[in-house]
């Protein structure tokens, strides 16, 4: 191997600056610096949200309360709900009160009537009243609040019937509904109080009725919830689900307008589906309900896995009353992921 003396191959200038350059250290760039300090103060965040992530996701977990039958509540307002239904039997009819709450100072309620399937055909007529402390409280009708008795008449239709329209609309028939042949429904709006009512109910021919002490309570069972929009040409579809997956609320926020046409809303094909690939098909509270601007949508089964996700194949946007019905089936194939 062959060895060279730098001292006589190089020049004496350029000895001297090698000789400098293996002496000096280097000069690092304050880049280098900035980087090793954003670093560091990375850290202490990571460590800062590691201390109190607890109290992070628990605030963001408030943002959204979550009432079943009443859905997300924003704001101090006081919500009332119904703890256990209340029904009356007569001529082998049972009307049963079930799911009523409280907010905003109104009482909403559904009043159904189960019977036989003899009563398939026939019409129902709806009476009832509410009264607080022995006065009777105003309920709606339309537009104008009346002091009379809350009347509407409705035909019985029978369980099979029930269960192809659920089944048509990609839902299962709510499981309370089982061993009754016929039912009617009536959805009730009242000017609320202090949330102890007695209501009054009648039968077809008004001449026998029953008082049923209806207690609406504020120790509402609620649970976190996250909330996913979509803009629509009607208005803002918001879905608020709940923490455990379990539930689904869907409600229609739309514009401002005297002339807007009021859309009633009710989801279409739920499908809950938990982490093992199983699907489950989701029902309403209620019956269908011709009035509700919003729908809650829930899974009565009780999966061993959690929930993966929901899909939502669609909608049915409902306007007009039963004469002049209009009716938009809208096509959304909506999947909702759960963290």
């Amino acid at each position: 191997m062959k060895r060279y003396e730098w001292d006589k191959v190089l020049s004496r200038d350029d000895l001297l600056e090698l000789t400098e350059e293996a002496l000096v250290p280097p000069v690092r760039k304050k880049v280098l610096i900035w980087r090793r300090l954003c670093a560091i103060a990375a850290c202490m965040v990571l460590v800062f949200c590691l201390a109190n992530i607890g109290t992070i996701a628990t605030g963001v977990e408030k943002l959204f309360r979550y009432i079943s039958g009443v859905g997300t509540v924003t704001g101090g307002g006081s919500i009332l709900v119904q703890k256990e239904p209340v029904e009356w039997t007569r001529n082998d009819v049972t009307y049963r009160v079930e799911g009523a709450f409280q907010k905003d100072g109104y009482v909403h309620l559904v009043v159904e009537a189960l019977g036989t399937a003899d009563r398939v055909g026939t019409d129902c007529t709806f009476w009832a009243k509410l009264a607080e402390d022995g006065k009777y409280l105003p309920s709606y009708l339309g537009k104008d609040w009346i002091q009379e008795e809350e009347h509407s008449s409705t035909p019985f239709m029978s369980m099979e019937n029930w269960t192809e329209e659920y089944a048509e609309r990609g839902l299962a028939l709510p499981e309370r509904y089982e061993g009754y042949g016929a039912m009617a429904m009536c959805s009730m709006t009242f000017q609320g109080g202090n949330g102890q009512y007695d209501l009054f109910l009648r039968d077809d021919s008004r001449k026998t009725g029953q008082v049923l002490s209806l207690k609406l309570t504020d120790q509402a069972e609620e649970q976190s919830a996250t909330q996913h929009t979509m803009e629509l040409e009607q208005g803002t579809l918001t879905a608020s689900v709940s923490r455990d997956g379990r539930r689904i609320f869907m409600s229609l926020d739309q514009p401002a307008s005297g002339d807007a046409v009021i859309w009633r809303l009710l989801p279409r094909s739920v499908v809950f589906v938990d982490e093992e690939g199983n699907r489950y098909r989701g029902t309403t509270q209620f019956a269908y309900s011709w009035n509700r601007t919003s729908n809650e949508i829930l899974l009565e089964k009780n999966p061993a896995v959690p929930i993966r996700s929901i899909e939502i194949g669609g909608i049915a946007l409902i306007s007009g009353h039963v004469e002049t019905l209009n009716e938009i089936d809208r096509e959304l194939n909506w999947s909702i992921y759960l963290r």
